[in-house]
């Protein structure tokens, strides 16, 4: 029997490879981000960096969701409606993107861009959990031999070979521990997706998260410090652009390209994000890359690559749409 991709239309042709140069492009926007994020810290504080790029992230998703209200193209009225359980997980979610946006930034400050990239992804991890133990997913052999490889390398990326008296006094070892807290309080955030973005716009959900983002972190950056060096007008775009392209148009792209291609292998391919960051800090800003780190950082990858291509399909009662599967990042 012939393959049905033989037969498929031009049009078919061309939304797949659209679907396929959306997923590039937010592997190489989510991969590089972290190399400007490290600039840009340099000169403008934690906090004030967090919020900047929620504000910018959210206005971008409020204007593409009133661009669809305004074209007709946005879901019905009904379906709009949040009940008050879906209204505390957008809180939820909103909170938990802040505190994972300022802890990231932490990260960045206290360790290596590629220490950070792959501990965050202690968020899909979260996530592969969540789905076997509330969703009831079952866990195949594969996948739990995924998530406990993934975690392995998750360990050895924390520890860089060093004994307990030198790694609680590390800095490295402090800026790896915000990078796990990033992923897991981004865990909160996906979670919140899965649970609110069922059967209405993900806009309408995605937008008021990264509001709720921005207010988080609002008061220590309107009244703590905001510059650590002389302002940059450059420096300071680069954050604007960091929130547009990373936040924002990342986001948007990664949930365009899943509606074509599967939920599972999009989350799957998006693990090489944290390998190109970890290159990415070691060519142009020669940060160490440790046997740990090199080590650890595919470790976690690959297990957390399987860990998705092996996800079974959830029962029927607790299916979920790919843009519930993936969330944002």
């Amino acid at each position: 029997m012939g393959s049905v991709g033989s037969f498929s239309s031009p049009g078919e042709r061309s939304e797949r490879f659209q679907a396929i140069l959306f997923l590039f492009l937010t592997v190489l926007i989510w991969g590089t981000q972290p190399l400007a994020m490290k600039l840009v810290l340099r000169v403008f504080s934690i906090p004030f960096t967090a919020c900047v790029r929620s504000l910018a992230a959210a206005l971008l998703f409020g204007l593409l969701a009133a661009r669809l209200r305004s074209t007709g193209n946005s879901v019905d009225n009904e379906s709009l409606r949040l009940s008050k359980k879906e209204i505390l997980w957008i809180l939820a979610g909103g909170i938990g993107l802040g505190i994972s946006n300022t802890s990231w930034n932490a990260s960045l400050v206290y360790t290596t861009i590629g220490a950070t990239s792959v501990l965050q992804l202690s968020s899909r991890v979260v996530l592969a959990l969540y789905g076997i133990f509330i969703l009831s997913e079952r866990c195949t052999t594969l996948r739990g031999a995924a998530i406990a490889l993934s975690l392995c390398g998750m360990f050895l990326v924390s520890w860089n070979g060093q004994d307990l008296g030198a790694l609680r006094s590390s800095q490295y070892f402090r800026g790896n521990l915000f990078g796990l807290g990033a992923g897991l309080t981004w865990a909160i955030c996906g979670i919140a997706l899965k649970v609110t973005v069922r059967g209405r716009s993900g806009l309408s959900v995605v937008a008021p998260m990264f509001l709720l983002s921005a207010l988080t972190t609002v008061v220590p950056a309107l009244f703590g410090q905001r510059l650590l060096a002389p302002f940059s007008l450059p420096l300071f775009l680069l954050m604007l652009l960091t929130g547009i392209l990373g936040l924002g148009l990342g986001n948007f792209l990664f949930a365009q390209s899943m509606r074509t291609i599967p939920a599972s292998i999009a989350a799957a391919v998006l693990t090489v994000s944290p390998l190109i960051s970890l290159a990415c800090g070691a060519m142009f800003l020669h940060e160490p890359v440790t046997p740990y780190l090199l080590a650890g950082g595919p470790l976690t990858s690959f297990g957390v690559a399987a860990a998705f291509l092996s996800m079974a399909r959830p029962k029927p009662s607790s299916a979920s749409s790919p843009e519930e599967a993936a969330g944002a990042d």
